[in-house]
C-alpha cells in the first residue's frame, strides 16, 4: 500500500514541478531585453567570389527547368524532322511515344549545359560591368581636376543675383530692340 500511495504522489508531483519549471524558465520572461534578433548581413561578411559563385548557382539551376522544357521541344522537332520519330512529342505528356530513356539524357545533358552556360555568361557580365564600375571609380578619384564646392556667403549671393538680373534687364532691352527693328521693317515694306 505504501508502493502505492509513493507512486500516486511521484505522478502528481512531477508534472507540477515540470510545469513550475518551464514557466520560470528563460522563455517565458516578461522582459523583451534578453530577446535576440538575428542581424543582417554585412556587405563585408562574404567575399566577392562567394556571392558570384552563389548567383550563379542560382541562375544555372533556376534556369533548368524553362532550358529542358524548350531542349525537349527544340530535340522533339529535331527527331520528328529527320524521321526517327512517328510524330511530335509532347515533352508534358508522359505516353507510349515519349522520349526513351537516351534520348532522355541526352536532353538531360544538353539543358544542364545550356543552364550552366547561361549561369556562367551572367558571372561574366557581372565581372565586365563591376570591373568598368571600380576602373570608372578610381579614374574620377585619381582625376586632377578635382570638384571642390565652397558656400557662397550672403553677400556673394547678393552680388550674383544683382549681376545675373542687370543681365536679364541688358538682354531684354535688347531683344526689344530687335523685335521692334523687325517691326519697323515689315511696316516700311
Amino acid at each position: 500500500m505504501k508502493n502505492k500511495f509513493s507512486l500516486k504522489y511521484f505522478f502528481i508531483i512531477i508534472p507540477i514541478l515540470l510545469v513550475f519549471m518551464n514557466t520560470t524558465s528563460p522563455c517565458y520572461a516578461a522582459d523583451n531585453s534578453t530577446a535576440t534578433t538575428p542581424e543582417p548581413y554585412t556587405d563585408k561578411e562574404f567575399p566577392q567570389w562567394a556571392k558570384d559563385l552563389r548567383r550563379t548557382e542560382i541562375i544555372s539551376f533556376g534556369s533548368l527547368p524553362f532550358v529542358t522544357l524548350g531542349v525537349s521541344i527544340g530535340y522533339g522537332g529535331y527527331l520528328y524532322y529527320t524521321g526517327v520519330l512517328d510524330s511530335f512529342p509532347n515533352p508534358l505528356k508522359k505516353s507510349e511515344n515519349s522520349f526513351d530513356t537516351d534520348q532522355q539524357v541526352t536532353i538531360l545533358q544538353m539543358s544542364l549545359a545550356i543552364s550552366l552556360g547561361i549561369g556562367i555568361t551572367d558571372s561574366i557580365i557581372n565581372f565586365i560591368q563591376r570591373t568598368s564600375k571600380n576602373r570608372r571609380l578610381r579614374l574620377i578619384q585619381e582625376s586632377k581636376e578635382k570638384l571642390s564646392i565652397k558656400p557662397l556667403t550672403p553677400e556673394e549671393a547678393a552680388e550674383i543675383l544683382k549681376k545675373n538680373s542687370e543681365e536679364q534687364v541688358i538682354e531684354s532691352s535688347e531683344n526689344q530692340d530687335v523685335i521692334e527693328n523687325q517691326d519697323n521693317t515689315v511696316l516700311e515694306e
